[in-house]
């Protein structure tokens, strides 16, 4: 997310609060997935690789399953303020 341009929202006008930056959306633990088997593999069509993850165990998907956790709590803990 370094680097990436960031824009903000605006505050509701009857609070003067800090504007929150808006970040892409975090991953699924899928796509997360995707990207780590492409990158160990190299070349591979999404039906395999769709196909290899419902092959795998819940053990072996935890850890994919924990960083998208992790990154959406990331994503939406800044923006609870504006969200209720």
């Amino acid at each position: 997310m370094e680097g990436d341009q960031v824009k903000l929202i605006e505050p509701p006008h009857d609070e003067p609060k800090e504007p929150v930056p808006i970040r892409k959306k975090p991953l699924s633990a899928f796509s997360l997935f995707l990207k780590h088997y492409k990158e160990t593999v190299g070349k591979a069509t999404l039906t395999d690789v769709a196909q290899k993850w419902g092959q795998l165990s819940e053990e072996e998907k935890a850890p994919f399953k924990k960083t998208a956790e992790e990154e959406k709590a990331k994503y939406v803990s800044p923006l609870r303020l504006y969200l209720v």
